[in-house]
Formats: C-alpha cells, structure tokens, sequence
C-alpha cells in the first residue's frame, strides 16, 4: 500500500486518467495501525464515552471483554490521576471504567500507553476509591 508522498510523487510525474487517479488516491496509507492479535493491559483504545470518544486505557481483559480507564485532557471534575505519554501527551486519567468486546477495540485500537508505573499507580488509587464507595 503506497503511502501519500508515493501516490503524489507519481501523480506528478505521470499523466494519468481520471479513473487511475482515484485508484491510487484510495489506495493509499491512511496511517492506521493494525490492531494485536491479542489485547492486554496498557493498550489503548476509542471508547465511546457518553455522547465522546475518548482514549481508554486497557487495565483488564476477561475471556472476551476489556475493561479500561478513559482519558481525558480537560482538567475536570472526575479526574483520578494525571500522566504523562509520549503518545497522548499531558492528560488525565478519569474515575470511570469502561467494557467493551475485543471485536469494539480491534475496531478502535490506536496504540499502547508508554507510562507503565503511572498506570499501575492509577489503577491502585481507582481500586481504592471504590473498594471506599462500595
């Protein structure tokens, strides 16, 4: 699959039909990762969170549901922790947690989040607040 630079390269070097040019318009690259072939803790996803998509942030995988923590970069009212990510940039993880079947976040994969300790330091302090309001 050619990548943009490619598919502009030739298009300026060439003279192409109508036809030919949309064939190599489609074909290229949009970027996207393609999803593992398994999902584990730290990968991150789209998750529909209300009327939002925001990244979540795997913390569990059961037989064939994750469970994740949303992010956000807004310093709101239901901000549980905030991180650093080469990925996502400054942010905050949120006290929510999320499902979803892995079919949903092989659909939605965007990568994996690169700040393991803060992570773990997350999911004690979400542990914690719920193990006070359960």
């Amino acid at each position: 699959m050619p990548i943009k630079s490619e598919v502009l390269a030739s298009i300026t070097k060439n003279n192409y039909s109508q036809g030919e040019v949309k064939q190599l318009v489609t074909s290229v690259s949009s970027g996207i990762k393609t999803a593992p072939t398994y999902f584990k803790r730290g990968d991150v996803y789209y998750a529909g969170v209300g009327a939002k998509r925001r990244p979540a942030v795997i913390i569990k995988v059961v037989n064939d549901m994750v469970f994740a923590i949303p992010v956000t970069h807004e310093d709101g009212g239901y901000v549980l922790l905030e991180f650093e990510s080469r990925f996502l940039g400054k942010g905050f993880f949120t006290t929510n947690v999320v499902s979803a079947p892995i079919s949903y976040v092989k659909d939605n994969f965007l990568g994996v989040f690169d700040n393991a300790k803060v992570l773990s330091k997350a999911i004690n302090v979400l542990k914690s607040l719920l193990n006070n309001v359960l």
